[in-house]
């Protein structure tokens, strides 16, 4: 089946730009362009016009570009409810170099953020109970959960956790501006002493890729609550403070009006160009 591209649909014009180009719940295969153009990682996907695919049933858009030594990633999303699970949950993405969806290596970014000390304060939760989401506040949310990163391999059970400004290899950025959060990712190919963090495979083959956010742990958001609030929360999760839980939609909660979003989870086989 071959995958139409599409720029990323804005906001004024989001059912127009849809219908040209989807890929629904059966669209597992995605193709990457070979890189004619300079990407740089900063959270902002102007290089990505006609690079990106739209991803129906997720509510993301997702490019792909690489040469012979990185591949490029884009990820847009202007759905709030993904973009705040995103945010609040964190987001992994997944390798796998023979095509499969076997987690051999990833990238933990951003981070789930960690509700505890100030942070569970009802000022600093994420968004009010009853009203619109702030723009602003989502910033600060961006900025407070992309400072550091978690490289999940290549190595069984091995895992580094570091600042997405201390590598070299490997960059990651978040921004979250004008309603649509843009993660951009750059990772190395093929795998040895210059990149050692790296897919383990060579341009022209195919690879599996993943992206996903964690599960909803109620529990242990409960216990965060009480540990804030001296152990005095009544089991069930009463007696929050204004702006808890029940309303700010932490990691896959109930948003406004009531939905609480499916965790994201989606793999495709991605065949790279070979240029």
């Amino acid at each position: 089946m071959r995958w139409e591209r599409t720029r990323f649909p804005q906001l004024g014009i989001i059912i127009a730009t849809l219908a040209t180009s989807l890929v629904g719940c059966g669209g597992q295969e995605l193709t990457s362009t070979w890189r004619d153009r300079e990407v740089t990682i900063d959270g902002v996907d102007d290089e990505w016009e006609n690079a990106m695919t739209y991803v129906e049933d997720k509510n993301v858009a997702i490019g792909l570009l690489n040469d012979q030594e990185y591949l490029y990633i884009c990820l847009a999303s202007i759905d709030f409810q993904r973009v705040h699970q995103m945010i609040g949950s964190g987001l992994t993405v997944w390798f796998d170099p023979k095509g499969g969806k076997k987690k051999t290596f990833g990238i933990n970014f951003p981070l789930e953020m960690q509700f505890s000390g100030e942070d569970m304060s009802p000022e600093k939760m994420p968004m009010p109970r009853e009203s619109a989401p702030d723009p602003e506040r989502l910033r600060e949310m961006v900025k407070e959960s992309a400072k550091e990163m978690v490289i999940l391999g290549p190595e069984k059970g091995k895992s580094i956790r570091m600042l997405t400004h201390g590598s070299e290899e490997i960059a990651v950025r978040l921004d979250y501006s004008g309603g649509k959060l843009v993660y951009e990712l750059r990772v190395p190919l093929i795998r040895g002493p210059q990149h050692p963090t790296a897919i383990g495979a060579g341009a022209s083959e195919i690879i599996g890729v993943g992206f996903e956010t964690a599960e909803f742990d109620r529990e242990m958001m409960r216990n965060r609550m009480r540990e804030k609030m001296g152990g005095g929360m009544p089991p069930g999760g009463q007696g929050m403070p204004p702006g808890g839980m029940r309303g700010g939609g932490m990691r896959g909660g109930r948003m406004p009006g009531g939905q609480r979003p499916e965790r994201l989870e989606y793999w495709a086989k991605v065949q790279l160009a070979s240029g």
